[in-house]
């Protein structure tokens, strides 16, 4: 009896009259065959991506603490204009 040997890749199963890219089916085939290096080779890929981002998080957070800032002291200079109005007024 012909058994197929253990490190055989399977043949991908019949997807009808849309089958999939070849390189879909490259990429499959590879992650089938080495997980270990598909996976090294992502994280590479996006390693730029996740420090950009983190770098892009960091600076939106200290712009909304500027801007939050900038308000509290606009609302105190207001609260001590009007003090300072309502006194001259009196």
């Amino acid at each position: 009896m012909d058994e197929p040997a253990e490190d055989a890749v399977p043949s991908p199963p019949n997807v009808g009259e849309n089958p999939p890219p070849d390189w879909i089916l490259d990429i499959v085939k590879w992650v089938a065959t080495d997980p270990w290096d598909f996976v090294t080779t992502v994280f590479l890929f996006l390693s730029p991506l996740f420090l950009i981002s983190a770098v892009l998080a960091y600076k939106l957070s200290k712009q909304i603490e500027a801007r939050e800032k900038e308000k509290k002291r606009t609302a105190r200079r207001d609260k001590n204009l009007k003090h300072i109005r309502r006194a001259k007024i009196d």
